[in-house]
């Protein structure tokens, strides 16, 4: 079971994801900074994000913010030459979603089978 500093986390590598995705697409949003499609994401947790891509150097971000903030505001301006590598390495792999699905469509067969059987034994 995950903590919520786990899920945090997992949510925020996900968030970084989608901030270098939106940098490739290159899609204007509101004032003209990239658009970042993330509806699950608070303003707050996007900024974040892309505070945390910006240090990392996969994309070029500008710091918006000012005294009346309450959180860093940041705002998306573009990819870098490490924006790629960093979508590709972050790729979940053919591999693990075919054992996904493999083992899905076990567990479906497995109770396709296992259903009538029960069924069967409480009619006898």
């Amino acid at each position: 079971m995950q903590t919520g500093r786990q899920k945090a986390c997992n949510m925020s590598e996900r968030l970084v994801r989608k901030v270098a995705i939106a940098a490739l697409k290159g899609e204007r949003g509101e004032g003209g900074w990239l658009k970042i499609d993330a509806p699950e994401a608070t303003d707050k947790e996007i900024s974040l994000a892309i505070l945390a891509a910006e240090e990392r150097g996969v994309v070029a971000a500008s710091y918006v913010g000012n005294h009346q903030s309450d959180y860093p505001e940041w705002r998306l301006v573009g990819p870098t030459g490490a924006t790629e590598k960093f979508i590709r390495d972050t790729r979940i792999s053919k591999k693990v979603w075919a054992l996904a699905v493999t083992a899905g469509a076990l567990i479906v067969g497995f109770l396709a089978w296992l259903i009538p059987v029960l069924i069967n034994l409480t009619k006898q």
